[in-house]
Parts: C-alpha cells; structure tokens; sequence
C-alpha cells in the first residue's frame, strides 16, 4: 500500500418559521478522514518527510533497472522503497461543527439576528517505524532492526466559537431609502496538543509507547489560545437608487496585543451615482 485517503462528511440543515416574527435555524457539520502515507526516517517535519518520498518516486523511470543485472548490486541508492510499507505517516481528524440562528422580526423593516458558530477538531497524528528487513537480489540482507523502530503521536484539540449579534433596519420614505447595520462579535480560540516520541519498539504487532524500551521518551506539548471582540455599524442611504451613499465603522480588540495598545478604529464611507 503506498496512500491511502479516506474522508466521510455528514451535513443536516432545519429551519422553521415558529411564527410571523420568529424564525429558527440549525446546522450541524461532522467530518471524520483518514490518511495513510509512507514518510522517511529522518528527525524533519511531517510535512518534508512525506514530500521526500514523493521526490524519490519522482526518480523511478519506467526503463530504469534497480538493481544491476549481471552483478545484483543495486543501481539505485534510494531503492529502499520496499520498506514504505513499515514506514508510515497516519491522522485521523474528526470534526463537528454547530451553527444555531435565531431571527426575530418584532415589527416590518427590523431584524434581530443571534448567529453562533461551534467548531471542534480532534486530531491523531502518528509516525510509525517498523522493523523489516529485504533480501537483495545479490543475496545481502537490507534491514531496519528493532533499535532504530519509532512511534510518534500527537493528540490535538482545537475549539473555536464566534457569536454574531447583530440588528439591521430597512426604511423607504417615498424615494429616499435607508439601510442600518448594527452588531456585536467576537471569535476565541483554544489550541492544545501532546505529543511525545520514543524508539526501539518491542514488536511491530503492538504499536504503543508503552511497548518500547526506551528508557528516555521524549514528551512536549503546546496550548495556545486567541480572541477578538468587534462592533460594527453601517450607514446606507440612496435617493430613488440614483445616488448612493455609505458609512461604516468597526472597531476590533484583539487579544495578541497588549491591553493599552488593543483596540482600534476603521471608519470608511464610499458615494456614487449611479
């Protein structure tokens, strides 16, 4: 098996219009996939492994022999290839996201809109170094043996949430119309994850930490965690949709920066003739 990708999403959507002045919506996403990929043995990222091994595929010409056929020595200095099959590089993601809304109408023209968006990942990422060993057409055993085996995972947890409160207004005095936005979000985001790394596993049947015998496995972890507060508002007017004018003002706090340096304006305004 060289890749393996496999994704399974599950999308639902109700909405109901509970009365004249008020109506409900739901969404619910949830996503699972797996990947499965060979990867190199070196200490580089995920990332570089896996395209290393597409960098060494890449050299495979169709005419190209692998070993010598008169001597049986190899031509070739990457024809290790066969041990992908012991050196992998798997995830397994799962993802739900909810998105509740509620609008409210108390009269003609006005809108309430409550929007909330939920999104959590868990994730499993793994490295997996088998021992293996081939037998070259020249007799030689090639091996991976068991003190150069590895098992890498890494468990992360992300949740985001964003609630959207906002209000918007629709007015027309004879050709003179009037639009008004006016609201409230803010996004936090929590990010944590556990890894750790260890060699020299026991068997290739149970791939653990806790069957190796290294006596010094090797644990980090990393927690990060943003958010931002805005309001906005916006200002739209035209007369009998000839000429056209616009003002808007958000203002954002972000939490990257520091207290008497986080908040700022961005006023903007555009007019027309159309």
């Amino acid at each position: 098996m060289i890749e393996s990708f496999q994704r399974y999403n599950l999308d639902a959507k109700i909405s109901t219009r509970a009365s004249k002045w008020l109506t409900l919506e739901f969404l619910a996403k949830l996503r699972k996939s797996y990947t499965d990929f060979p990867t190199e043995t070196n200490n580089n990222t995920v990332a570089w492994n896996k395209s290393r091994v597409l960098d060494l595929i890449s050299k495979l010409k169709p005419g190209l022999p692998l070993v010598d056929p008169i001597y049986g020595s190899d031509l070739m200095q990457h024809a290790y290839f066969p041990f992908w099959s012991g050196q992998r590089a798997k995830t397994e993601n799962d993802q739900t996201a909810l998105l509740p809304r509620i609008i409210i109408e108390p009269f003609a023209g006005l809108k309430l809109n409550a929007f909330l968006n939920y999104r959590r990942d868990n994730n499993l990422q793994e490295i997996i170094i088998q021992s293996s060993q081939i037998i070259r057409p020249q007799g030689l055993v090639d091996r991976i043996p068991q003190a150069s085996t590895r098992y890498r995972p890494t468990f992360i947890k992300n949740e985001y949430f964003s609630p959207n409160l906002f209000a918007t207004y629709d007015k027309s005095l004879g050709g003179h119309n009037f639009h008004i936005t006016a609201g409230y979000q803010s996004e936090e985001n929590e990010f944590r994850s556990l890894g750790a790394d260890t060699d020299y596993l026991i068997t290739n049947s149970v791939i653990s930490l806790n069957s190796s015998l290294d006596d010094d496995q090797l644990v980090n972890e990393a927690i990060t965690h943003w958010a931002v507060q805005s309001i906005f508002s916006r200002f739209r007017y035209n007369y009998k949709e000839k000429y056209l004018f616009e003002f808007s003002y958000r203002r954002d706090g972000p939490s990257r920066y520091s207290p008497d340096n986080r908040w700022a304006g961005f006023p903007s305004f555009s007019a027309g003739y159309n």
